[in-house]
């Protein structure tokens, strides 16, 4: 089968399975059933007609075989098909090149001699912006179940439901009472971890998308700015002691809602 972080476009991924008469169980009419759409739907998507939803994307990978990383690059494909603003097509794109970095590095380090201390929590957890978010959002109370995360964070149902069962699987929420738990301590990458620099770049691909929204009760700032270098050793200080005051300030609180917090200061 084709690998599918080789291609861009999920259109074309679909239409090389098709087209390999190698491949015999993956017919149009098998794909169409295991999506629960019509064979004529599907015929629609491949020429550019129609586009498939989350929820066919999933259950196309599921019949494919396909592990929980190329599920997540699949659906990030298909979310890149169906982006209707440039801001998001521009966070999609980044999230698609990290996940194929990730993939590439993967299959590097299985053909290299060197042992590298890598989780596949870590894989999966700085996959995209979303593990994280669906993570935290099971700490607040109003946020403990597929729908209510689906609405807050407007995701597909099936993406949300997908993720808290690999939260699930990783230890990091459980399912109690009809509702999903954080369980557990916070997920940490460490920061020589080879996986801390896509977490980083991951929460500024969020912020990307969140200027573009322009919300009043946001804060974004930049600048760039000349002072000498013990000034600058001061505003470091400043900005390590203001991360650990906001730390202190994180009380449990029945009306929680999930907030993203970056600060960059460095040499231009």
């Amino acid at each position: 089968m084709s690998n599918i972080f080789d291609f861009t476009d999920y259109r074309a991924f679909l239409g090389q399975l098709v087209e390999n008469r190698s491949l015999r169980r993956v017919t149009r009419s098998k794909l169409a059933a295991a999506m629960s759409c019509q064979a004529a739907y599907l015929s629609q998507v491949l020429k550019g007609k129609a586009e498939l939803t989350e929820d066919h994307g999933v259950k196309l990978c599921q019949y494919l075989g396909f592990n929980d990383k190329e599920i997540e690059y699949f659906l990030v494909i298909l979310r890149l098909a169906r982006s209707g603003s440039p801001a998001l097509t521009k966070f999609l794109e980044g999230q698609r090149q990290t996940l194929q970095s990730l993939h590439r590095e993967a299959e590097s380090r299985i053909s290299s001699t060197k042992v590298y201390d890598v989780s596949e929590a870590q894989v999966y957890y700085c996959s995209s912006w979303i593990p994280a978010v669906v993570h935290v959002a099971t700490t607040c109370e109003a946020y403990q179940t597929a729908a209510t995360i689906s609405q807050r964070f407007a995701l597909e149902k099936a993406t949300v439901e997908y993720h808290l069962q690999m939260l699930e699987k990783h230890g990091l929420v459980k399912f109690q009472s009809g509702r999903w738990i954080y369980h557990g301590s916070s997920f940490h990458i460490p920061k020589q971890s080879p996986f801390d620099p896509t977490f980083q770049i991951q929460r500024r691909l969020q912020v990307i998308e969140n200027i573009a929204q322009r919300k009043s009760t946001d804060v974004h700032y930049a600048n760039v700015f000349s002072v000498d270098e013990k000034t600058f050793a001061k505003m470091r200080e400043l900005f390590i002691a203001t991360i650990e005051n906001i730390h202190k300030l994180g009380e449990p609180a029945p009306s929680e809602n999930v907030y993203t917090l970056c600060l960059d200061l460095f040499q231009a």
